[in-house]
């Protein structure tokens, strides 16, 4: 019952069954190439009783997604309609619902969607469900029609899954007019499906465990982010077994498991990609998915807009209406596994969003881009995007720029986003740099780059060095971003600008809010201890840094590293600037927020104290304006 074209290729997995996944196609699916030969594509192929080890592949370790509960309750009608794009999972969902509580021991029957439904009868005993897939021959349509063969259906004690076309229009309809609307089919977190599907393959906890344990903390989300598909989750699990023999190097391993998935998708992609890319409405609306998936319809229709325009110089028709091209857009996409997610969140209106089937097919789809003629015309497309959500995916896509082949000159086109893009050009290059500081086989290459950078003449590159430290949807990792500030900081006296300096603090700021704090003050500390620049900075922050969480530095008052860190760096803030300033009105407005509060109070207080110790003139006068405003 695969939903791709009969062209594209299936790698079949390393060593196990179909539960959870959707071997073809992306979804939790039959597997038409276990049964050698027959599908159920279309309904042909593959017609009566399903095999009992199909079935079995089904529900064995299958991951019951929060819906069914829903669908369990409409089968009591006798029919239920199932809708969801490729990916979510409807063909393994639609066998779990049929075979119910008889499991793999279940008869499920499939039937053609060009039976004449009108008449047929299902037989008493004959079968637990019956799975269709299409529209009854357009019956579905007609509510009458529906009843009817529902009381049919349980007067043979019998249940019918009908698996709708991948069509919005068609859904909508039914749910407006119908009176008896389909069940939204979303797959479970592919997370849970991997660990479902490595316990099938891999029974034993301690075996498992083993082969969890070679792997780093965040490859999983890397790999499966939110919005993979159930195949995702079988293509990881394929990929973890098939390198269980690379378990002492971790990191190598972790490599080739990245290495196995990109090879995959682009093997994928390649059936359909080269003629993709010839008609230019499909590429611009492809890459603009690829993009800025996770958008909404809208937002991938005027960025492919957007990219027309650099391309051709040329716009959609003007005629056709922001909800025409958003329809277009979907309409378009959808042959080769876009689709439009529906997002539900309590207290907001549904949004919709594009995804693709497979979440490593974006990645492969830059990457042969990237390689190909339209290269450096996307660069001044992705740096003049300004919305700060889009920034991220533009910076990522930017990333993806850079060639596998080692070199010089592989930062070029961030270099070139980065000097002609103007603030959201900066913006886009800086998140492309955050994407490859975290890359184990760029991190290296990509930070001595920053480095350079730093010290650079021309002031955007030393701004987005400062930007990659801090300020996106992440931060760079903690000793990479405090060094490369020090540097910047030092640079700053040589070639001083505002719009430097402001990135700089901001991005202090930002690793300190995010980032280990304790490993900061330590560097701040350090900083205060060494003759460049940065003792003079360390200072000057400080007070800005006291601001951003004045509850989280009152609630460490038992933390003794901490407490003493504070204390020394305000007393060091003391004597360089004197007893004025911001760290005076910062620590006036700590007794306000603590005042009330006897623990708050408590810290400050023993704070102050402490800074008390030092005998230098600032700090008495320091002291004296605090008390006066007590």
């Amino acid at each position: 019952m695969p939903e791709t074209s009969s062209s594209e290729p299936v790698n079949p997995p390393h060593l196990y069954i179909a539960v959870n996944n959707g071997l073809i196609g992306g979804n939790q699916s039959l597997s038409s190439h276990l049964l050698a030969g027959p599908d159920l594509r279309n309904g042909r192929g593959l017609r009566g009783r399903l095999p009992a080890s199909l079935l079995a592949d089904a529900v064995e370790g299958f991951v019951t997604p929060d819906w069914m509960a829903s669908a369990q309750k409409k089968s009591r009608n006798g029919i239920v309609l199932l809708a969801g794009g490729r990916g979510t999972g409807r063909q393994t969902a639609a066998l779990n619902l049929l075979c119910g509580t008889h499991g793999a021991a279940a008869s499920v029957h499939h039937l053609d969607d060009d039976l004449d439904f009108g008449t047929w009868r299902p037989i008493l005993g004959e079968a637990n469900g019956y799975l269709v897939e299409g529209t009854l021959g357009g019956l579905v349509r007609n509510r009458a029609a529906l009843t009817s063969i529902g009381s049919r259906l349980l007067e043979a004690d019998a249940a019918m899954v009908v698996i709708l076309p991948d069509d919005p229009e068609l859904v909508a309809q039914l749910e407006d007019f119908l009176g008896m609307a389909p069940v939204h089919c979303t797959p479970p977190v592919a997370e849970q499906i991997f660990h479902a599907k490595l316990a099938a393959a891999v029974p034993g906890e301690e075996a498992r465990q083993r082969l969890l344990d070679g792997l780093p903390a965040e490859l999983l989300p890397e790999i499966l982010p939110p919005g993979a598909s159930p195949r995702d989750a079988l293509d990881v699990v394929d990929a973890v077994i098939a390198t269980a023999e690379s378990l002492e190097a971790a990191g190598t391993r972790a490599a080739r498991i990245r290495g196995i998935l990109a090879e995959r998708a682009d093997r994928e992609i390649a059936v359909f990609l080269p003629s993709w890319l010839e008609d230019p409405q499909a590429r611009n609306a492809l890459i603009a998915a690829v993009v800025f998936t996770g958008s909404s319809p809208q937002t991938i229709a005027e960025q492919a807009e957007r990219l027309s325009l650099k391309v051709e110089g040329a716009s959609c028709d003007p005629g056709i209406s922001n909800r025409g091209r958003q329809h277009s857009i979907s309409a378009l996409l959808r042959p080769i596994g876009v689709r439009t997610d529906m997002v539900r969140r309590p207290g907001r209106s549904p949004e919709t969003r594009v995804a693709f089937a497979r979440c490593q097919w974006p990645g492969a789809i830059l990457r042969h881009v990237w390689r190909g003629p339209l290269a450096d015309l996307l660069v001044p497309w992705l740096r003049s995007v300004e919305e700060r959500e889009l920034i991220e995916r533009a910076g990522w896509a930017l990333a993806m720029s850079v060639p596998p082949e080692r070199g010089t000159g592989r930062l070029n086109r961030i270099r070139v986003c980065a000097m002609s893009g103007g603030p959201s050009g900066r913006a886009v290059a800086a998140k492309a740099l955050r994407v490859l500081v975290n890359d184990p086989d760029l991190s290296r290459e990509t930070a001595g780059q920053l480095g350079s950078w730093a010290y650079e003449r021309d002031w955007p590159l030393r701004c987005v060095a400062a930007l990659t430290c801090g300020g996106g949807s992440e931060i760079a990792p903690l000793g990479l971003a405090l060094g490369l500030m020090r540097k910047l900081i030092r640079g700053a006296e040589v070639e001083p600008h505002r719009y430097v300096d402001r990135a700089v603090d901001n991005a202090l700021l930002d690793l300190f809010r995010r980032g280990d704090r304790r490993a900061v003050l330590r560097v701040l500390r350090a900083w205060t201890e060494s003759e460049g620049a940065e003792a003079g900075y360390a200072t000057y922050i400080l007070p800005k840094l006291l601001r951003c969480d004045l509850a989280w530095f009152g609630a460490q008052f038992a933390d003794d590293e901490v407490f003493a860190l504070t204390v020394l760096l305000i007393r060091r803030t003391l004597r360089a600037r004197g007893p004025g300033g911001t760290l005076r009105d910062t620590m006036l407005r700590w007794h306000r927020v603590a005042a009330g509060d006897s623990k708050h109070e408590a810290a400050v207080d023993a704070v102050l104290f402490a800074v008390g110790d030092d005998r230098h003139p600032n700090v008495g006068r320091f002291l004296d304006v605090i008390n006066r405003h007590d």
